[in-house]
């Protein structure tokens, strides 16, 4: 495939998935996601510490009555997660010895309250975003491990907690979730190839929402291109992504797509061509 005719192809695919991610958003099944999010905190260090240390397979945590909130009920029996809730109280006191004045003041307290990981309820579902991998990857994942292995990056396949995988130690290290299918497994190390490719340099600093973008897009047309069905509109959306966003970050989703798609199909002669750096080839 010729260059100009490869950048066609992954501006009509980032077009298509902006269009998907403005669905996704409107979608009722992604506005009873957000509800339900809005009810969990969003913990402490020292209180995640406190989790960890009685509970160490906790995943979702809320107190009693969040959980009828979300028509899910704690079972008879169950031992509770103790963690620490901030009280703050204020006074008043006199800043003059004629006591004209007053200033208040501020102090906090810490009371010890009852939690339970989701693993301790039963009831209605939690609403979750649907996540998609499908398709026959081939020989694609084995490429992507000689790219990366070009690069300098050690690719492993592991436990990964919650998330599908992660990149670490300035972008030299990927840890991709055994548990996904093929089609996963190859969808997330281009996901997380691209974070190791684009948002480990220091002289470029983007906020996570367009890490994430340009990610997971990345991911989206190159799984395309072999065949791959994802479904990133919705990971998208749970990021505050919008069609407007994916258009504006076009040229850099174009541009790494089309260097990896080169650089797996070993077209380095059409890298040269179009003026653009070519990746290490790997077929």
């Amino acid at each position: 495939m010729k260059p100009t005719e490869l950048n066609e192809t992954i501006r009509k695919t980032v077009e298509t998935l902006a269009n998907e991610t403005d669905a996704a958003r409107q979608s009722e099944l992604f506005k009873d996601y957000l509800r339900a999010a809005s009810l969990f905190w969003s913990y402490s260090f020292g209180n995640c510490l406190l989790i960890w240390s009685q509970r160490p397979t906790a995943t979702r945590v809320a107190g009693y009555r969040t959980w009828q909130k979300l028509n899910r009920y704690v079972r008879k029996g169950e031992k509770a997660i103790h963690i620490l809730a901030p009280m703050v109280f204020r006074d008043k006191r006199q800043a003059d010895a004629d006591g004209l004045v007053t200033e208040e003041r501020q102090r906090i307290w810490f009371k010890p309250v009852c939690v339970f990981d989701l693993a301790q309820t039963d009831g209605q579902p939690l609403p979750d975003l649907p996540q998609t991998y499908a398709g026959d990857p081939g020989a694609l994942e084995s490429s992507l491990l000689a790219l990366a292995a070009a690069h300098g990056i050690v690719v492993e396949f592991g436990s990964t907690g919650d998330a599908n995988g992660f990149s670490e130690e300035g972008g030299k290290h990927i840890v991709v979730s055994e548990a996904l299918n093929p089609a996963g497994r190859a969808s997330v190390l281009v996901h997380e190839l691209a974070h190791s490719l684009l948002h480990f340099n220091k002289d470029r600093k983007v906020n996570l929402r367009q890490r994430e973008l340009e990610a997971e897009s990345v991911a989206y047309v190159v799984g395309s291109h072999f065949g791959l069905e994802t479904r990133a509109d919705m990971y998208l959306a749970s990021y505050g992504v919008k069609a407007a966003d994916l258009l504006e970050s076009l040229p850099i989703i174009q541009k790494t797509a089309a260097e990896i798609i080169r650089a797996i199909e070993g077209d380095s002669k059409a890298a040269v061509e179009s003026d653009e750096p070519a990746l290490a080839a790997c077929a």
